[in-house]
């Protein structure tokens, strides 16, 4: 639909699904194979309050989350392409944001919560135990294996989804400098972010790279606050194109995930 911000564009069944977030269509699902004929706009009506990060594909399923202000309800729901079926709720307008894993889906929402598709109580993801607060909006999956940020101290963590084990990774932040964002993953490695928030000059944006130890994890790189950095593989190689704005310049490093194979 025009001007519906089409957000979370999810491939599924040789097409896309996706959600408007403006005009007429909000709170609908979408589903095209590219084609007018081939869009649908499904009358499977979500609730007002919604945002990208919330639609998810696993198993030639699809996965939301949405908050409903009629019945104050925050829920998850499953839709396999004729049917909808509420998988679990719970009374905060505070949306799950979904990710899938090998083993499910990943709901993160203060903690980390874990979902196979099926129902067996009240609130049936599990939520893991074992892991630590998070920090909002940092999270990486690889396979069965999830990397959040503690919220306490700033720490990057390692859950293991089918053995509900979680342990710090390695802790890259003082007290005076942030996360900033997790870049993603290549070639087996996590690369993210931090930052220095002293206020003191220069202050500086440290890349990392870790393996999910804390022997394997280094800064590679590092720039004046307000750098951004872009990951891709390409050729057989991991890339990372950094956006200088104070010099200001683009540039462009081949890496391995050590500081000595950046260049």
């Amino acid at each position: 639909p025009a001007s519906s911000y089409p957000a979370d564009l999810t491939p599924w069944q040789g097409g896309l699904a996706f959600r408007p977030l403006l005009g007429t269509s909000l709170g609908q699902l979408v589903t095209t194979d590219g084609t007018s004929a081939g869009t649908a706009v499904h009358g499977f009506l979500f609730g007002e309050n919604s945002r990208e990060g919330t639609l998810v594909e696993w198993q030639g399923d699809l996965y939301l989350s949405d908050y409903s202000s009629e019945s104050t309800l925050t829920r998850l729901w499953k839709w396999d392409g004729s049917a909808e079926n509420l998988l679990a709720e719970e009374a905060t307008a505070s949306l799950f944001q979904l990710s899938a894993a090998d083993n499910g889906v990943v709901l993160t929402k203060g903690s980390l919560f874990l979902t196979d598709g099926t129902v067996s109580g009240p609130f049936d993801p599990l939520e893991l135990a074992s892991t630590p607060d998070l920090y909002s909006g940092f999270l990486w999956i690889d396979g069965t294996l999830t990397y959040t940020v503690d919220l306490a101290d700033v720490s990057l963590w390692k859950t293991d989804l089918l053995a509900d084990t979680a342990e710090q990774v390695v802790d890259p932040t003082p007290s005076d400098e942030d996360w900033t964002e997790m870049l993603g993953g290549a070639d087996g490695l996590l690369y993210f972010s931090v930052q220095d928030s002293s206020g003191v000059e220069p202050r500086q944006r440290k890349y990392w790279a870790s393996d999910g130890t804390a022997a394997g994890s280094e800064q590679i790189l590092s720039f004046p606050v307000g750098a951004t950095a872009n990951l891709a593989e390409f050729g057989g190689q991991t890339l990372m194109l950094v956006a200088d704005y104070e010099s200001p310049t683009w540039q462009l490093y081949a890496t391995d995930g050590t500081e000595a194979g950046t260049f």
